[in-house]
């Protein structure tokens, strides 16, 4: 179900030719979907707008829009324009877009332009595109949000860094983590990449740094882990390697398990093992058991 609501502020008297009209003017817009069972899917609002009937086409500025999931708000729109196609089937909003998820797992989104099907339920921001939440800043290509199925799919290599508007913990450092092809269920928590994974993190108070690569990256916000696959992780005087390692960045304890090997450069000691476990410390640094 579609509705529509508009104050009229002006409209043309009569056609021009045959099939071209002039724009009715709305000092006032707002549209509305609801599915068949009366809940309601999104609504898109303006204070001007302008309808083009010839082109089922509503020209709008400083908009404004919420998407529904079982009539609960999920995310908040904003816009500096946008042209709304076919009674609002599909939207291009352009200009300072930002989209803010609520209700749980709140991030936000940012792009100059997005492109919103609202049949398929999906939006994809193609121009200088971020994700930002409470901890990290993701930087790509594209990001396609998918609301029928609660994913966000980040295409293309993307940077990762600290959150530059909240002040980090002392023991996480300075970060950047370049991987490709980001994806992130914000209903499930959880989130995968594909390799190759290379990072680097700056421990200032030590003058310090760490390295980690690895084949692919894995984990759960809900949980709080972070795994990554063939991982490699580099400190001073130290490096080791598994198969594995999981981060859980409530306790900060990590696991390194198969075929996990530790050495020391100073002692030139190897240490083998199934599985090695290891604590952040609170200047940063890796503490093997």
């Amino acid at each position: 179900m579609f509705f529509l609501f508009a104050v009229i502020a002006c409209s043309s008297d009569s056609p021009i030719g045959n099939d071209v009209y002039q724009p009715f003017v709305f000092s006032k817009l707002q549209l509305s979907k609801k599915d068949n069972k009366g809940n309601s899917m999104w609504k898109i609002t303006s204070p001007e707008a302008r309808y083009e009937l010839g082109n089922r086409l509503i020209r709008a500025i400083n908009v404004e829009a919420t998407i529904f999931n079982q009539s609960i708000p999920t995310y908040n729109i904003y816009a500096q324009s946008a042209n709304i196609l076919n009674d609002g089937e599909l939207i291009l909003l352009e200009g300072g877009l930002k989209i803010n998820k609520i209700n749980g797992n709140d991030h936000t989104l940012t792009s100059a332009r997005g492109v919103w099907n609202t049949a398929d339920e999906h939006m994809e921001l193609d121009i200088k595109p971020t994700l930002l939440n409470s901890e990290v800043l993701i930087k790509s290509e594209e990001v396609i949000i998918n609301h029928r199925d609660k994913t966000v799919l980040l295409k293309g290599a993307s940077l990762v860094t600290n959150n530059p508007t909240t002040n980090s913990k002392e023991n996480t450092g300075r970060f950047k983590l370049l991987l490709n092809n980001p994806s992130w269920n914000y209903d499930t928590g959880y989130f995968k990449a594909l390799g190759p994974i290379s990072g680097v993190r700056v421990l200032e108070s030590l003058d310090q740094y760490q390295r980690i690569s690895g084949q692919s990256i894995f984990g759960n916000t809900n949980k709080s882990l972070l795994g990554i696959r063939s991982c490699k992780v580099y400190q001073k005087n130290e490096y080791i390697e598994s198969k594995r390692c999981l981060w859980n960045w409530n306790d900060e304890t990590l696991t390194f398990s198969g075929g996990a090997k530790l050495r020391r450069n100073s002692s030139k000691l190897l240490i083998d093992r199934t599985k090695i476990e290891a604590e952040l410390t609170e200047q940063g640094v890796l503490e093997f058991d």
